[in-house]
């Protein structure tokens, strides 16, 4: 490692010599990107085969359980899962980390989508300025979302159509889980409901904030802990099949 005048500490990324962390991390995430593209695009078919499958399993079950239909129906009194399960028919699923569409494109040009790019081009790394990776103007796009954004593994715009996903982080095997992906990704997409909302209603108050600098609320725990909700009321347990 060494620093940059300034203080800065620089890593050493082989071919790009030393630089900082946040631009080495870039150069090889594109490569890896370029490099295994048809990778990617297998590991995505093989996810987009099995979440498709999900969604056709919740449209086969006949019944929901009491918890289940009383924990949505906190969220939005007109929330129930079968109007889930016939959102989710309208669901496409996308390569998120191959998408080069804005996300103001991504959210259909809306005005709630011109608000999603403005917050999602504040969280652009500084270095990829600093080191000419992108110019002034730039607009965030999809697959930037996921370099930037490490731990996330679906990403769904607000009153869509689309759940873009990086297949190399999601876990598929449980076909379970699968099924409330698709019924978490789907509250987003057909009801236009955001995880604070739902968060807050299932958990309890004060579980998300407000970033200094930011008019975006922020999750302060992972919101695949609704999707382990919904697996463990809404999949599996009594009263549900």
């Amino acid at each position: 490692m060494q620093d940059l005048e300034g203080g800065e500490d620089l890593v050493d990324c082989g071919i790009y010599g030393y630089v900082p962390f946040e631009a080495c991390r870039f150069f090889q995430d594109s490569v890896n990107n370029a490099g295994h593209a048809a990778r990617s695009s297998t590991r995505f078919e093989q996810a987009a085969s099995r979440l498709y499958k999900a969604r056709g399993d919740l449209g086969a079950r006949s019944q929901f359980s009491k918890p289940c239909i009383a924990g949505l129906a906190k969220i939005r009194s007109d929330l129930d899962p079968w109007g889930i399960v016939a959102g989710s028919y309208d669901i496409r699923i996308e390569d998120g980390s191959q998408s080069t569409k804005t996300i103001r494109d991504a959210w259909g040009g809306s005005a709630l989508g011109n608000a999603a790019q403005f917050q999602a081009n504040q969280t652009l790394p500084e270095e990829w300025f600093k080191f000419g990776i992108i110019a002034p103007g730039y607009q965030m796009n999809v697959q930037d979302y996921f370099i930037v954004n490490r731990g996330v593994t679906a990403y769904t715009p607000i009153g869509g159509n689309t759940i873009y996903i990086d297949a190399g982080r999601l876990t598929i095997g449980d076909a379970g889980r699968n099924q409330a992906l698709i019924m978490h990704e789907t509250i987003h997409n057909a009801f236009g409901i955001d995880d604070c909302r739902i968060m807050e209603a299932i958990f309890g108050p004060q579980q998300c904030s407000l970033p200094k600098g930011s008019t975006e609320r922020r999750e302060n725990r992972p919101s695949a802990d609704f999707t382990t909700w919904l697996l463990d009321n809404c999949v599996n347990g009594p009263g549900n099949y």
